[in-house]
């Protein structure tokens, strides 16, 4: 009678285990059968094959926050706006951080840019190449540019919130007239001194063209010194909108809320 027991206590204890193997094997998502099933829940009549290569990796890498540095490039003489600028595929910096997260996330074939910087004893001079679906859509005013179409480009001078210089630069969908703004200090939006910009739309409305020429020389960029070529710290922005009343998506170099120490840097580069 007590060898009975012993054994059907043994015989109880093994079908415990072997419930509880089942189940572990049921929960680690190792089942082969639902590898070939939908998502809607219905089996997969496609074979399946074991992949020999590696896991696909994003098609764009964001870089490191150490890597956000804008290289201009010393020309010998002053550019002017409808001039070839001396553009090299390799000196491109990506427009692609999508800023902010709440908005949607844009695709990049129809949202995003490439920047170019070059700059000479006076003048800084930035080169975007635009993609953009619905080029230059912007209705908006001047305290609004930034919530249609537009290009921001921001400087931050110092540590607090309030000592930067951010630029607003955009295109009248209906006048075709070129406008723009600034903000210093969080003071009204006003029009910028000595900035001089050109907007043109690609042939194939794929995007556009901007280029900004910024005078050192007036007094809200005299932080900048071209002779001592230091380091300034620098962002920019592509907004987009579809409509040209409000923002759909945008993207940013770097992506900041006005502070120095999240912008990124602009360094000169001497010939």
């Amino acid at each position: 009678m007590k060898i009975t027991k012993s054994i059907s206590k043994k015989i109880a204890f093994a079908l415990l285990l072997s419930l509880c193997f089942s189940l572990f094997i049921g929960c680690d998502g190792s089942d082969k059968n639902s590898e070939n099933t939908t998502a809607s829940g219905k089996e997969s009549t496609a074979p399946t094959v074991e992949s020999t290569q590696p896991s696909e990796s994003p098609a764009i890498t964001l870089p490191t926050l150490e890597d956000y540095t804008f290289n201009v490039y010393q020309v010998d003489s002053e550019l002017q706006l409808e001039d070839e600028w001396p553009i090299e595929p390799e000196n491109a910096e990506d427009v692609i951080k999508l800023y902010p997260e709440m908005l949607p996330v844009p695709d990049l074939d129809v949202c995003s840019a490439k920047i170019w910087g070059f700059f000479d004893d006076r003048y800084i001079y930035i080169y975007a190449d635009v993609k953009d679906a619905t080029p230059l859509m912007n209705y908006l005013t001047k305290n609004d540019l930034y919530m249609a179409d537009c290009i921001e480009i921001s400087f931050a001078l110092g540590p607090k919130p309030a000592l930067f210089r951010k630029y607003l630069f955009a295109v009248n969908t209906e006048s075709e007239e070129n406008m723009s703004s600034t903000r210093p200090f969080r003071t009204d939006y006003m029009d910028p001194q000595g900035a001089q910009f050109s907007f043109v739309k690609n042939e194939d409305n794929s995007g556009y063209v901007f280029k900004v020429k910024l005078d050192t020389q007036n007094e809200e960029l005299d932080f900048i010194k071209l002779d001592e070529m230091e380091d300034v710290f620098f962002d920019l922005w592509v907004d987009d909108s579809e409509a040209g009343k409000s923002l759909d998506k945008n993207v940013a170099w770097k992506g900041v809320i006005n502070k120095r120490e999240q912008h990124g840097k602009m360094a000169f580069i001497k010939k």
